[in-house]
């Protein structure tokens, strides 16, 4: 029997073990908080941190291991580079999970590769504005644009030092997309460029998703290759990747990129929802060298919108069911209850603890009134404060 390891049993990597599961495979599950099997039922559980590579793999050594799915969050991802190159396994090497995960080892893998990237201060030649953000990991966790001197030093004090360093980086202004990529057989898979909504500064926080995005062909052909470029010179033959680009001045920036798919609703809603492409799925295949279906593109446009209201009081439920049905809701979860303050979104967990919702048109103008009628009419219940 194979056995396919998640690092991670939470509901961040539910999707990937449920689709693994679903066809057939054995999971083996790590991490260092209780398992929720309201959400995931792995066949076996180890209760230790996902840090502790050589322990993991000392585990593992007993089982058939077919491989790691490309879901642990941050920084997790350079345990399964490792566990990737301990047992010879397909998918993303330790060295370029650690490059991608480490935003000082990725300047430099920019810079060798002639790829644009943001320039990292030091104390003493700041350019203001700035962005504060840790060195380890990716996301916009723990991410805040300073303009000062005085605003670096009481962010900067704030912070517990759970994700190590921090790092004073560039603030490159321009227009932000998302990118999701799958190498099978060493072939760089281009599966889209979506646009982003954003909440102002300084706290940058993702509100909703368009895919795939309205830009030029000259814009996309430029993320395609700076991408293909960073990716190709890895050498890796299977791989997932998600990338968060800037585009300034016909040059685009990777802010982000990991090898993973991507979360925030967008591996397991979003993709699914426009093009019917289930990563995860992608993947095991070229674990199990076993044939993938040709990728797909949309002919519509599908939005993943949510719940944006900031400083506001609930007053009154609503009906969700009604609303659904009425503006052909694809997918929704909303969270938010009666007599409950809904306060300023400074991080991901307020934006993912409202819930959100998913629409698709042909038409992306009628895509954009189809939407602001679905906030209208969730605004019904709720007040300013």
């Amino acid at each position: 029997m194979k056995y396919i390891v998640s690092l991670g049993a939470g509901e961040e990597q539910a999707f990937a073990i449920n689709t693994a599961m679903s066809k057939g495979l054995k999971v083996i599950a790590f991490d260092m908080k209780e398992c929720d099997y309201s959400l995931v039922k792995p066949d076996l559980f180890y209760n230790i941190s996902i840090h502790e590579k050589e322990k993991i793999a000392d585990i593992l050594s007993q089982y058939d291991i077919c491989g790691v799915l490309p879901s642990p969050v941050g920084r997790n991802v350079v345990t399964a580079g490792y566990l990737n190159d301990y047992f010879g396994l397909k998918g993303p090497s330790f060295s370029c999970c650690d490059i991608c995960s480490d935003k000082l080892k990725n300047n430099k893998y920019l810079e060798k590769n002639g790829l644009a990237f943001p320039q990292i201060y030091q104390k003493d030649n700041i350019v203001f504005p700035a962005i504060l953000k840790p060195q380890f990991g990716s996301g916009s966790k723990d991410v805040q644009i300073v303009y000062n001197e005085n605003e670096l030093d009481e962010v900067y004090n704030k912070y517990d030092g759970s994700y190590g360093e921090y790092l004073i980086q560039e603030y490159i202004q321009g227009v932000e997309y998302g990118c999701d990529i799958v190498i099978g057989g060493g072939e760089f898979h281009f599966l889209n460029i979506r646009s982003k909504q954003i909440t102002p500064e300084p706290y940058r926080q993702e509100l909703a998703y368009i895919m795939p995005a309205n830009i030029s062909n000259q814009d996309y052909n430029t993320i395609y290759n700076i991408l293909n470029i960073y990716i190709n010179n890895m050498n890796i033959d299977s791989a997932v990747f998600h990338a968060d680009i800037i585009l300034k001045n016909n040059e685009a920036y990777i802010i982000d990129i990991s090898p993973r798919a991507a979360g925030l609703n967008i591996t397991s809603k979003l993709i699914i929802s426009s093009c019917g492409f289930n990563i995860y799925d992608y993947y095991i295949n070229q674990l199990l060298n076993k044939p993938n279906p040709k990728i797909s593109k949309s002919n519509s446009y599908t939005l993943l919108q949510y719940i944006p209201f900031e400083n506001m009081c609930v007053d009154k439920d609503l009906d969700i069911s009604y609303i659904q049905n009425k503006y052909k809701i694809i997918y929704m979860e909303y969270n938010i209850i009666k007599n409950q303050y809904i306060g300023k979104i400074t991080n991901t967990s307020h934006v993912l603890n409202r819930g959100f919702y998913i629409i698709e048109n042909q038409s992306l103008e009628e895509l954009y009134i189809q939407n602001n009628k679905i906030l209208d009419e969730l605004t019904g219940g709720i007040v300013n404060e």
